[in-house]
């Protein structure tokens, strides 16, 4: 009897772990069938190479209308509230074009380290980037270097999550964001990831208060918005917000360890670049994802390689995908680069990059 009951569970589970079943579910107007679907998607990405990236927003989850009465029976028996966590983690695909911006943005940073000829210093200052090259490239390091050099990196992290969250929703209101280019969906993909990391995979950041930071700026963003649904109003009113009144805001905020009203400021000046510099949304997106992207790769670089073999266990990660595509261009400090026989370098040759075939490499990394 035991045994016929599992065979029918274990024929359902196959059934819905196909590629029909995962569809399935994940189309379903039901918070609780899609979470599901995602899942799967995460149990069976393994066998196909990586897929598919996680996905969390902090204000999506802080924000989320929740009965009084059931929080205090799920608190009794989830007080760490791991079901509302995996139930707003969802997943986009790693298509093509954020492969290409990955790897444009690792080449870039190859380019530099071999014009210095390969000099481990310089490999260990294009590694501790966390965004302030393109924020002095794009003469903006005065009013906003400090949130990626004067703070640290989860507190760093939390300020752009929120920052980009804040222009992303004024952009949608305003029906700019479907005439956007390509950087602004790569800056919310990449801030989500980001996100993700920091809630459910701390461990493979560096070492901080990101989790206590992320409990005080979830409080206050609650007291401060209340109804989700008032939202994107209510952030829009910041905007029109006077710079002394803001301010007090980010005074108040920063009393505890919450990173919500100075990520809402960094949105306000990141928004007054187009009227300053004359920049298109383009423009501004590019410099957001530019960002990201330094600071994924700051994340890459500082993860130890056994917490990456740690993380597999659960299933294959963004984060080592793109710290073995690091490692194969020899951005990685596991990696020792000597000079190319001259006949290489009369062509000016590059490695070749093939994003499904990076599995290849930890052998070489252990």
């Amino acid at each position: 009897m035991v045994g016929a009951i599992f065979l029918e569970l274990y024929s359902a589970f196959l059934h819905l772990s196909s590629d029909w079943g995962i569809h399935w579910l994940t189309s379903q107007n039901n918070r609780l069938l899609t979470a599901a679907g995602s899942n799967l998607v995460h149990f069976s990405k393994p066998n196909k190479g990586i897929r598919a990236m996680a996905q969390h927003s902090l204000l999506d989850y802080c924000l989320q209308p929740r009965k009084l009465k059931l929080a205090k029976v799920l608190n009794i028996f989830d007080p760490e509230d791991n079901a509302e966590k995996y139930l707003h983690t969802g997943w986009k695909d790693v298509d093509l074009e954020l492969q290409k911006i990955i790897y444009t943005h690792f080449k870039e940073k190859r380019r530099k380290y071999k014009e210095k000829q390969f000099e481990y210093k310089e490999l260990l200052e294009l590694l501790e980037e966390r965004g302030r090259i393109p924020l002095i490239q794009n003469n903006v390091d005065a009013d906003l270097g400090w949130s990626v050099s004067d703070v640290e990196f989860t507190h760093s992290l939390l300020l752009w999550h929120i920052a980009t969250d804040v222009v992303y929703n004024d952009d949608h209101h305003w029906f700019r964001a479907g005439k956007l280019g390509p950087y602004c969906r790569i800056s919310k993909l990449l801030s989500d990831y980001m996100m993700y990391l920091l809630f459910l995979c701390p461990e493979m950041l560096p070492e901080g208060i990101g989790t206590i930071r992320h409990h005080d700026t979830c409080i206050e963003a609650k007291n401060f918005v209340h109804d989700k649904s008032k939202f994107k109003q209510i952030i829009r009113g910041l905007f029109g917000i006077d710079i002394e009144s803001r301010s007090f805001f980010v005074l108040m905020g920063s009393l505890k360890k919450s990173a919500f009203f100075e990520g809402c400021q960094i949105a306000v000046q990141l928004q007054t670049l187009l009227g300053q510099f004359r920049w298109d949304h383009e423009d501004k997106w590019k410099l957001i994802a530019e960002v990201w992207l330094d600071m994924l790769t700051y994340v890459a670089a500082q993860c130890s390689w056994k917490e990456h073999a740690r993380q597999l266990q659960q299933g294959e990660e963004l984060l080592t995908h793109v710290a073995l595509l690091m490692a194969h261009l020899g951005l990685s400090k596991k990696i020792q680069m000597v000079p190319l026989p001259k006949r290489l370098q009369e062509v000016d040759y590059e490695p070749t990059f093939y994003w499904d075939r990076l599995d290849r490499l930890p052998s070489y990394l252990a």
